[in-house]
């Protein structure tokens, strides 16, 4: 049988080529006001984090954007928009290894950030705060469904704040597009926390069964 870290980075490799075929897929259009779109690779960061941990995860996500540039999937921030996938794989992984305190930190530091950028939309925030306390409750509800809802749930938000920290730093975005952003993130992040959840649901037992991760 391949060693453990043959057999990660083998489950990486496939993660990151399932990644690039979700890239083609579109299930919204919240990225800068509207004029770009959310594909469903969203849902994939939190899923691989969990099984792959913070480091295969993230070797994952590198692998799947490099791949899919090669294919025309780009990135609105362009080789940047890498660290996106990268931190949802990032906070999955932290959570799974039992240290989500470093996710709640993440989202409040976003949401001050947020906050004294936009104070007018502070309640855009709101969410993030919610997965920021949702990230701590996973040490209360350990392997079980409802710890990897609260996994996918903050770790999918935190992918959603590191492409919001982005967009502040280097797009010109108005305080009044966030009007029309915040439905449709609540849309795309529900699609990809349950999403997540299903998958890891799904596919946890023959993971663990064909190939033995610890």
């Amino acid at each position: 049988m391949p060693k453990p870290t043959i057999r990660k980075l083998s489950i990486a490799i496939v993660f990151a080529s399932l990644f690039v075929v979700l890239s083609f897929i579109p299930i919204g259009t919240s990225i800068i006001g509207g004029k770009d779109s959310f594909k469903l690779a969203i849902v994939l960061p939190p899923v691989v984090g969990w099984f792959l941990g913070p480091y295969y995860g993230v070797l994952s996500m590198i692998i799947g954007f490099i791949a899919g540039n090669f294919f025309s999937v780009t990135s609105t921030y362009g080789p940047l928009g890498v660290i996106i996938p990268m931190s949802g794989a990032l906070f999955a992984g932290l959570n799974k290894k039992g240290v989500p305190f470093i996710t709640s930190i993440y989202l409040i530091l976003f949401s001050f950030f947020f906050f004294i950028s936009y104070p007018t939309v502070w309640w855009f925030i709101l969410p993030h705060i919610v997965a920021s306390c949702c990230s701590i409750l996973i040490l209360l509800f350990k392997s079980s469904p409802i710890s990897v809802f609260f996994n996918t749930l903050s770790s999918t938000f935190s992918q959603h704040a590191t492409g919001t920290f982005l967009a502040i730093l280097l797009l010109s975005i108005r305080a009044e597009q966030y009007y029309l952003i915040f439905p449709l993130t609540i849309y795309e992040r529900t699609v990809s926390s349950v999403g997540a959840l299903i998958l890891i649901l799904a596919i946890g037992k023959r993971i663990k069964t064909y190939f033995v991760l610890s």
